[in-house]
């Protein structure tokens, strides 16, 4: 037993430093650290402004935690879709995972392998920008504040899910499906819970019942990214503090999709390998 999930921890590890080092071979990835860094640099030689938190004055950039919580997530968005359905679909079209499946590697091995050199990729690119960030700020201020962590990393479950409905629009359909899809979920289930955290929209739910309905709907079917985005940006936006009591219930639900995800994957997989 211990052989056989060391064999399967290992092949998941070779496989995402693989994808990984693929990654890094895309130009989006040096696009985005050089905008990013451009946006560090701004953020360093901006003029700090004065701001009132909990009560006291804190001086901090005009570039504030809102707008860099914003890039990362953006930037995430872009990996997740782009990266993972550009690397899939590249093996698929020169069947260069046939190689890799012909070794005595687990179908769901290989997928989770592409997921992990994925997420890592994300996970260093919210670390770094948020960590460059956080320096500025101290530097600047003497203080810490965790809020812009927080809601960072409160955001890692959404990307598990997006990054693997992207591997599965690509096995099913192609890349730029999985690309289109993945992007237009994201925005829909944004836009339909934007009433939920706006009080400007609350007549027009209340007085039309069918648009009710059919919110409402959307809202417990669609895999909840815009109540996971909302809830982690009311860790540093004030005016999304009145977070939907329904904040805790997207996390829970991204979850179940997750599972349900792996386990079309894992037989989506499989009858593509047949075929």
């Amino acid at each position: 037993m211990k052989n056989i999930l060391g064999h399967i921890f290992s092949s998941i590890f070779t496989i995402a430093g693989l994808t990984v080092r693929e990654a890094l071979r895309k130009r989006i990835i040096f696009i985005i650290l050089l905008i990013s860094s451009f946006f560090l640099l701004m953020n360093f030689f901006c003029e700090s402004v004065t701001m009132q938190a909990n009560g006291e004055e804190v001086k901090d950039s005009a570039i504030g935690p809102i707008f860099i919580f914003i890039i990362v997530t953006v930037w995430s968005l872009v990996i997740s879709a782009l990266v993972t359905s550009s690397l899939l679909a590249d093996e698929f079209e020169n069947k260069t995972y046939t190689m890799i499946l012909s070794k005595p590697i687990f179908r769901l091995s290989y997928l989770a392998g592409k997921f992990l050199g994925v997420f890592v990729l994300i996970l260093l690119n919210a670390i770094l920008i948020v960590a460059a960030y956080s320096l500025i700020s101290f530097l600047r201020s003497g203080s810490l504040d965790f809020g812009l962590w927080m809601a960072a990393s409160s955001m890692f479950l959404a990307y598990v899910l997006l990054i693997s409905l992207v591997l599965l629009f690509t096995i099913l359909i192609n890349r730029t499906a999985a690309v289109l899809l993945s992007f237009a979920l994201v925005l829909l289930t944004s836009i339909v819970n934007y009433p939920i955290y706006e009080a400007a929209f609350e007549k027009v739910i209340e007085t039309d019942s069918s648009k009710k309905l059919i919110l409402e709907a959307i809202y417990w079917v669609l895999p909840q990214f815009g109540t996971s985005l909302f809830h982690s940006l009311s860790k540093v936006a004030k005016s999304f503090s009145q977070v939907h009591y329904l904040g805790l219930y997207a996390y829970i639900q991204i979850a179940v999709w997750i599972l349900v995800v792996w386990v079309l994957l894992y037989f989506s997989f499989r009858k593509r390998e047949l075929e």
